[in-house]
């Protein structure tokens, strides 16, 4: 399974896929018409293309036979929600294909941010 950098001709998969997992980890909990527009606007191809661009922003997933499996969305600095800490790494994102949880997939793109 490769863990790399998400490039800039894969944004409209990160989108899709982001999209799916955050669908299925929160759906159930929300207001429906809410989180409809939350989606659209929070997984934009726009938005996570802005967000790219950023160098203080870092895209990584893990692929399995070139299939998004996780996705990991790290944030450095000026980039980061909380301006406390500037040498500190923010993990804004993280999300597991529902069918490959409970492989370590998180913990080990947790161990490579940090790393």
């Amino acid at each position: 399974m490769q863990f790399r950098r998400v490039e800039k001709n894969e944004i409209g998969a990160l989108s899709a896929f982001a999209k799916e997992t955050f669908i299925h980890t929160y759906a159930h909990l929300n207001n429906p018409e809410y989180f409809k527009n939350y989606i659209k606007e929070a997984f934009s191809i726009s938005k996570i293309t802005a967000e790219w661009q950023n160098p203080n922003s870092h895209y990584y997933w893990k692929k399995e036979e070139d299939i998004p499996v996780a996705y990991i969305k790290l944030n450095e600095e000026a980039a980061q929600t909380d301006q406390c800490l500037h040498s500190s790494l923010e993990i804004e994102r993280i999300y597991v294909d529902p069918r490959f949880k409970r492989r370590g997939l998180g913990s080990s793109m947790i161990n490579h941010a940090i790393g």
